[in-house]
């Protein structure tokens, strides 16, 4: 079957809504069936301090050049 090219984005799209909604199906089916548990600890004040720095320079070079 030939797909027209305006079609093509919407497939694309539909495919991708369409991955998005199993992966999270999954992960809530995993959660909720106590497979999955835990995760990454939070951030720290340190940890946050350290991120927003890193995000400021970054900030200040882009804005340089």
């Amino acid at each position: 079957m030939l797909i027209h090219g305006k079609l093509k984005p919407v497939l694309a799209l539909t495919m991708a809504a369409s991955w998005t909604l199993a992966v999270r199906n999954l992960f809530d089916e995993l959660c909720g069936g106590g497979q999955i548990a835990g995760g990454p600890s939070s951030f720290t004040a340190k940890g946050r301090q350290a991120f927003a720095n890193q995000v400021d320079r970054w900030l200040t070079t882009a804005k340089r050049q």
